[in-house]
């Protein structure tokens, strides 16, 4: 399991680097707008659902049989 403050940096990280295979590049800035729903870009709200997903798979892994 990944251990705080780094598990944050590391999952949005993961998220960008998901997006730029599939040719969505959203600035840091953007993605940092986008989780405080303040962005207009497609591409960063994309990216940030990939970090609440995978944030939320992670929560539950422990309940996984």
């Amino acid at each position: 399991m990944i251990t705080a403050p780094f598990a944050p940096i590391l999952l949005r990280r993961e998220s960008v680097s998901s997006a730029e295979a599939e040719s969505l590049t959203p600035s840091a800035s953007k993605v940092a707008l986008a989780e405080i729903s303040r962005s207009k870009s497609d591409n960063a709200r994309l990216v940030v659902a990939n970090v609440r997903v995978i944030t939320a798979t992670i929560s539950r892994s422990d309940q996984l049989d």
